[in-house]
C-alpha cells in the first residue's frame, strides 16, 4: 500500500504544472559507518523508494558514495520539506539498480562498487557494455540521448575520452577494462589511462 501511495505521489509531481510540486524525501541510516549510524539523514529521491530499501547516497563535502537503509519516507511540497531544502542532497540509486538497457544494449554502471570498507564508486560517470559488434549510428544516437558524451569501442585508446563527463566502454574486452578500473580505484597498480578513469569514480 505504501509503495502504491508513493507511486501516486511521484506521478502527481510529473502531472501538475505551474505550482510547487510534491517531492519524495527519504530518511537514511548509514549503518556501515559508525560515525553516522547514530542518526538519520534526509535525502531527496527521484525514484520510488520505501522503508527498508537499501540505497546509495553521497556523503560529506566530497560526496563520497555510501550505502544506507531507508527508515522513513515522506512525500511533501518544497515548503514542507522535512529539512532545509537547500541542504538536502539526492539519492544516487537503489542497490541492485546498476544494470539497465539502452535500446538493445545491456549496460552496467560502474557506480555502487565498494572500493574500501565503507565507500562506493560514484554513479553516472562510467559504464560498460559487452557488445561484440561495433555500434551502429542508431545505437550511438541512443547512447548520446542517454547522456553519454564519450564512447570507447574495441581497440580505441582511453585518452580520446579524457575530457568527456560520462563514458561508455563497449566491446568484448569491456568487462576486463572495467575490472582494471575498479582495481585501480581500490589502489591497485594500473596504467595511467586506467588510473585516470578510476579517479572519476572515487
Amino acid at each position: 500500500m505504501q509503495a502504491k501511495k508513493l507511486a501516486v505521489c511521484l506521478r502527481a509531481a510529473i502531472t501538475y504544472k505551474g505550482r510547487f510540486l510534491p517531492m519524495l524525501f527519504a530518511a537514511l541510516r548509514f549503518f556501515k559507518d559508525e560515525n553516522l549510524a547514530d542518526r538519520l539523514y534526509w535525502y531527496r529521491s527521484d525514484f520510488t523508494v520505501k522503508e527498508g530499501d537499501k540505497v546509495f547516497a553521497p556523503v560529506g563535502a566530497r560526496d563520497r558514495v555510501q550505502k544506507a537503509i531507508v527508515e522513513r519516507v515522506v512525500c511533501a511540497e518544497e515548503a514542507n520539506a522535512p529539512y532545509d531544502i537547500a541542504l538536502i542532497k539526492r539519492l544516487c540509486a537503489l542497490c541492485g539498480a546498476e544494470s539497465f538497457e539502452i535500446g538493445s544494449l545491456r549496460v552496467r554502471d560502474l557506480g555502487g562498487v565498494a572500493f574500501d570498507e565503507r565507500h562506493y564508486t560514484r554513479f553516472s560517470r562510467l559504464a560498460f557494455c559487452e557488445h561484440i559488434q561495433p555500434l551502429t549510428a542508431e545505437e550511438r544516437a541512443l547512447v548520446r540521448r542517454a547522456g553519454y558524451d564519450g564512447v570507447i569501442e574495441e581497440g580505441e585508446g582511453l585518452e580520446a575520452v579524457s575530457s568527456c563527463s560520462r563514458i561508455l566502454i563497449v566491446g568484448q574486452n569491456a568487462r576486463e577494462i572495467a575490472r582494471k578500473i575498479i582495481s585501480a580505484a581500490r589502489g591497485g597498480a594500473e596504467e595511467e589511462s586506467i588510473a585516470a578513469l578510476a579517479r572519476r569514480l572515487t
